[in-house]
Order: structure tokens, then sequence, then C-alpha cells
């Protein structure tokens, strides 16, 4: 007994109050803890508490906030954006409804990874700004809304771009010119435009000098095509040249085909 008794006064007060306080206490300690920024002994009495209000009192309403806002501090921002989509939809007559709105978006944004992994996140977050936007357009937090989903378009152009790049250094030019078109659709103000306008022509040609000849005549007439539509639109581009030289290219092609096919007759 006088064992057991020193292993109850051993407790810390942290530890005493998660296992016999009530939620008055452990809500009022949470609180404390929360401006204090001791964000992990917050986010533990928090998730206690989350375990024992109704969510449909002012408490709970009190306790999902702050589990979301604790967990956000403490960086776990897929849990945060999670129970501030759930706080927005229990509570979207809320005073803090609109800050959650906004704060699920903005997780997903601090998830979003470099554009060379998987983009889940990303279009989450665009998803997330886009609902706001919608729900809140007088809001404040619409410009600065704005500016991070161009940010995360961005990184979605960039991804498609390296990918339709990758295809083309490695010889794949079908599967590159399949590529660049998708960006162009995906992204019609891309800043990469010209010279993807520029790649598909000379992508076109080359997959049309190692084509059989059924297919060839089709491939280079589009690579005409594509040369002309470029010096229509790029005056003066870097890639004037280049581009002329492939039209000249093509149009050789094309009539060595007609010769060969007349030949053939």
């Amino acid at each position: 007994m006088l064992w057991l008794g020193f292993g109850l006064s051993a407790c810390s007060p942290f530890e005493q109050l998660k296992k016999n306080g009530t939620i008055p206490e452990k809500q009022a300690k949470a609180l404390e803890y929360y401006e204090k920024k001791e964000y992990v002994k917050a986010q533990q009495l928090f998730e206690d508490l989350a375990s024992s209000v109704n969510f449909g009192t002012k408490d709970g309403e009190l306790v999902l906030y702050y589990q979301a806002m604790t967990n956000y501090q403490l960086k776990d921002y897929i849990l945060a954006a999670y129970q501030f989509r759930s706080f927005y939809r229990r509570y979207p007559l809320s005073e803090h409804a609109e800050e959650c709105a906004y704060m699920s978006a903005y997780c997903h944004y601090l998830e979003s990874p470099p554009y060379s992994l998987d983009q889940t996140d990303t279009r989450d977050a665009i998803t997330e700004f886009t609902f706001f936007i919608k729900q809140f357009p007088k809001s404040p937090r619409v410009p600065e809304c704005n500016k991070l989903v161009d940010k995360l378009y961005d990184k979605l152009e960039l991804k498609d771009y390296e990918i339709a790049r990758q295809y083309y250094r490695i010889y794949d030019y079908k599967a590159a010119i399949a590529s660049f078109e998708n960006l162009l659709r995906e992204f019609p103000d891309s800043k990469h435009r010209e010279e993807v306008t520029y790649l598909m022509a000379r992508s076109n040609y080359l997959l049309a000098i190692n084509s059989i000849q059924a297919k060839a005549e089709e491939r280079a007439q589009k690579a005409v095509d594509s040369c002309k539509k470029f010096l229509a639109i790029y005056k003066d581009s870097e890639y004037e040249t280049e581009v002329k030289g492939v039209q000249r290219d093509a149009e050789r092609l094309l009539e060595r085909l007609a010769r060969d096919k007349k030949a053939s007759q």
C-alpha cells in the first residue's frame, strides 16, 4: 500500500490532470498550455477532451477548433486540415468558420510537395481554395488565396512540362507530342508555350522521319503546319531559325515521300 501511495504521488500534476481532471479543468489548462505555446501538452488534453465533450455544444466547438489549431502548430498539416474541414462542416455559422475553411486549404498548400512528387495535396489545396473563394467571395483572404492557387498551378504546369520534356529527351516523340498538347490544353497561358510549340513542331518532324511511309506523310505535314503556325504567332523568336529549318526539312521529306509514292504506282 505504501508503494502504491508513492506511485500515485509521483505522478506529475499534468498526468494527474489527464487521469482525474474534470472537463472544465482540462479545458482551462489546455487553453493555458496553448497560449503558452506548449502545444504537445495542449494537444494531449484537447485529444482527451474530444472523446468526452458533446460536439453539439459550445464546449465541443471550442475543443475541435483548438484541436485543429494545435495540430497545425505542431505541423501535423494533414490531420489539421481534416479537423479544420470537419469544424467548418459542423459549425458553418461559427465565428471561426471562415478561418477554418481557409486553414483547411492552407494546410494542404503547406503539404504540397516539390513538383517531381505526387501532386495529390496540390490538387486538394486548389479544390479547397476554390471552395473557400466561392463560399466567402468578399473575404479579405481571397487575394491571398488567388496568389496561392497561382503558385499551385505553376507547380502542376512545371510537372507536366518536365514530363513532356523527358519524353522528348528519350526520343519518345509520340508521347512527347501528346504530353505537349495536354500541357497547352491544361495551361493555355503557359510561360513555356513558345518553347513547347517549337518542340511540338520538331517532334512531329522527328516522328515522321522514323515512321513507316503510310504515317510519315501525315506527320510531316503536321510538322509543316506547326512551323507555319509558330512563325505566324511568334515574331522574332529565339527559335525562329530552328523552326524555319524544321519546316524546310519537313517540306523536303514531303516532296520525297510524294516522289516515292508516285514511283511505286
